[in-house]
């Protein structure tokens, strides 16, 4: 015997959890054939316990930290956000940027976990349980340097993503294999004009990607050889992490 208030609440988390974008109530009741006043009191509800995540400006919802929490627990991250907040607050405040952790998902999702801001006059919005393609932007070429994708696969699955200014495949490569090299990527501008972030893939024991960590600035705030320099810092951070959390006392670009 199921009961159907859970399954329902069930069937929003896990479309929400695939959605690429947060959605209303209105457009949630509508896709999972549910009357709006019970998706209302079904979205509330997981919200108030932290399974969403609710935009007041937006009136939207996404997956909540909660979720991640569970995952967390389940698949063996232990303390690693215990361990990582401190670091990006380091890095943002160090910087003046937005620093994040994201989560790689088994369903081929990076899902933000954790952000630490700085006191910059400007800030970036992010939403906690917001979620990205794993292969695009800067993280998006670790989690592809650390793959067992085929180049092949690899090509199918480029072609599917959406940039506001989309790199060529050629360059794409060639930027995933110098972030499997140096353990950084840059993105200046590519996933989201105006934008340059850095990434950093936090590797388990086993050389899997399990988390990456995305510093994230506004163009021509920094000069060339400042974000490199955040982007050696980023590395660094990530490795902490990991050396931390999985007890890897390598650098993953090693």
């Amino acid at each position: 015997m199921t009961v159907r208030s859970v399954v329902q609440a069930l069937r929003i988390v896990r479309h929400l959890a695939d959605a690429p974008d947060p959605m209303g109530v209105n457009a949630l009741a509508r896709l999972l054939d549910l009357s709006p006043s019970s998706c209302f009191n079904l979205v509330k509800t997981l919200a108030a316990e932290g399974f969403l995540a609710f935009d007041a400006k937006a009136k939207t919802y996404a997956i909540g930290p909660a979720v991640a929490d569970l995952a967390r627990r389940a698949d063996g991250s232990g303390n690693a956000l215990a361990i990582a907040r401190p670091r990006l607050q380091a890095l943002a405040a160090r910087f003046r940027i937005a620093s994040a952790l994201w989560r790689l998902t088994p369903n081929g999702r990076l899902v933000l976990v954790a952000v630490a801001d700085s006191e910059h006059a400007t800030r970036l919005h992010m939403t906690i349980g917001q979620r990205l393609p794993m292969l695009v932007g800067s993280m998006g070429r670790c989690v592809a340097g650390y793959s067992t994708l085929s180049q092949a696969a690899l090509g199918r699955a480029f072609a599917e993503l959406r940039w506001e200014r989309a790199p060529t495949l050629a360059r794409y490569r060639r930027e995933v294999a110098a972030a499997r090299k140096r353990g950084w990527a840059l993105d200046d501008g590519d996933f989201m004009r105006g934008l340059v972030t850095v990434a950093a893939p936090v590797v388990d024991a086993a050389g899997a990607v399990r988390f990456c960590i995305a510093s994230t600035m506004f163009q021509g705030q920094h000069d060339a050889a400042t974000v490199r320099r955040i982007g050696e810092a980023t590395a660094a951070t990530a490795h902490e992490i990991a050396a931390g959390n999985y007890g890897v006392a390598r650098d993953p670009a090693t």
